[in-house]
């Protein structure tokens, strides 16, 4: 079989697919809006459970992207005292929590370009599926190490000796800027694919989804440069318009398109929607 052939086959499966991969986005958005809620919620949760209640849920609400972003430890943080122990077992919550939301997000991100090059729009497909599924990599990989790192800080916060935090400090830094980077980066330049994916679409509704995918490549990387959480979140709320953008596009795609095995009209070019 030739690399055309191949690729080919390729198109011709997802093509085949397509209603399918609609409701793959569908089910992956609704996973990634669930695992949104748990993040918030299990801080509320940490705060009134033994051994906290020593801190109240604004303590933790918009505090760990500061750190994320590599802004210096608050200096509530620094020390045993009972309201940092608190705090502190807050945000590995959060982390907890954060693990199903990063795994959701980056699935619905990796669906969207599936998604995409099933309906036609992004061409050459092989080189699409290659860019998303790397793509979603940086994000699942880049965020898994965040966490990791933000946990170790997290422990190193809890040590009551500030010679060890001295030491440790700048290098756990570095490793967490690093992670940071590489997660934030991956959904900027998705942000800017897509929105040159839906620029080029043929309906100006659907085209209109390119706007928050570009505001999110510019947000994301302009709150990353300067580490502005308002920018990140600015650009995440960007993100979320994109990802809904993308939800009603899958929409549309299920409600027209024939079931799998129906057999569909043949035509000049491409099916795309």
């Amino acid at each position: 079989m030739t690399i055309r052939e191949s690729r080919n086959g390729v198109l011709s499966t997802l093509s085949a697919r397509k209603k399918i991969l609609a409701a793959a986005l569908m089910i992956a958005f609704l996973a990634t809006l669930v695992s949104s809620f748990g993040i918030p919620a299990a801080a509320r949760q940490a705060v009134k459970a033994p051994p906290a209640r020593a801190c109240t849920f604004e303590d933790l609400d918009k505090k760990m992207l500061p750190l994320e972003l590599g802004c210096p430890l608050p200096s509530v943080l620094q020390g045993n005292s009972k309201r940092a122990l608190c705090i502190l077992h807050g945000f590995d919550e959060m982390l907890d929590a954060d693990t199903l939301f990063l795994i959701s997000y980056s699935a619905l991100n990796l669906t969207v370009f599936l998604f995409l090059v099933a309906a036609g729009r992004a061409r050459p497909a092989l080189i699409w599926l290659f860019v998303g599924l790397l793509l979603t990599l940086g994000m699942l990989l880049g965020d898994l190490a965040e966490n990791h790192f933000l946990r170790e800080l997290i422990k190193l916060a809890r040590n009551p000796d500030p010679r060890a935090q001295a030491a440790a400090m700048p290098g756990l830094e570095s490793l967490l800027k690093y992670a940071t980077s590489t997660k934030w980066l991956s959904l900027a330049v998705a942000g800017l694919l897509l929105s040159l994916i839906y620029l080029a679409e043929e309906r100006f509704f659907l085209r209109i989804v390119s706007l928050p995918a570009f505001g999110t490549a510019v947000l994301v990387s302009l709150g990353l440069s300067k580490q502005s959480p308002w920018m990140i979140n600015q650009g995440m709320a960007m993100l979320a318009t994109l990802w809904l953008g993308a939800l009603i596009h899958a929409v549309i795609v299920a409600i027209e398109s024939p079931s799998p095995g129906v057999p569909q009209a043949t035509g000049p070019g491409e099916p795309h929607a």
